[in-house]
């Protein structure tokens, strides 16, 4: 049929990746501009283990993590540590 513009679907792909990356990156930066602290507090009251290490890797691989999934680096790596 002609005037139907068809869409490739790794579109729908690529906007699924670029959502889930901002809400990494989102949810990193909240960890950080409440305070590492707080983060060690709930994580130890929920009993993750080794908190106090535990808080700022999370953090970190949110915030990074979230960043390289906008700009499509290293998803493969990143969706089995966000899976971890």
């Amino acid at each position: 049929m002609k005037g139907i513009v068809s869409v490739d679907p790794g579109w729908g792909i690529t906007a699924v990746r670029v959502m889930t990356g901002l809400l990494f990156a989102v949810h990193g930066y909240q960890k950080f501009a409440a305070g590492i602290g707080g983060v060690v507090g709930f994580f130890a009251k929920i009993a993750i283990p080794l908190p106090g290490l535990m808080a700022p890797f999370i953090a970190t691989l949110e915030l990074v993590g979230g960043i390289l999934l906008i700009l499509g680096l290293a998803t493969r790596v990143l969706g089995c540590l966000f899976a971890a």
